[in-house]
């Protein structure tokens, strides 16, 4: 995430622009709840509660997804598409074997043949 150098505080919030954002985007970004949030600014020595967390997220939450969103590959890239057909015909592949081996063995069932 990059955020400018000489960035002012936010006016009427305590917190710099810097703190904000970057609690806004690991919300975002990695899916983290409030108070997983809470405790990873605890960790960096930023005191803040989960109600400010929430507000932040309310108040800047729509900008930063979107930001994530743009920076994200386009849907032109599919190299997650190849290993879902190749599952997806393997699958198909073997529900038809499943499918033919138990006509095979009604067939028989019915001729009063035994066997596989």
């Amino acid at each position: 995430m990059k955020t400018p150098p000489n960035t002012p505080r936010l006016k009427g919030l305590r917190f710099p622009r810097e703190i904000i954002a970057y609690a806004v985007w690991a919300h975002h970004r990695f899916s983290l709840s409030k108070a997983d949030v809470e405790d990873l600014l605890a960790e960096r020595g930023v005191t803040v509660s989960r109600e400010t967390v929430r507000k932040w997220v309310n108040r800047f939450g729509q900008h930063f997804a979107g930001c994530i969103k743009r920076d994200r590959p386009g849907a032109s890239f599919c190299g997650w598409l190849t290993v879902s057909v190749t599952r997806a015909s393997s699958s198909q592949t073997n529900r038809a074997a499943i499918s033919n081996r138990s006509s095979r063995l009604r067939r028989m069932q019915i001729t009063g043949r035994t066997g596989v």
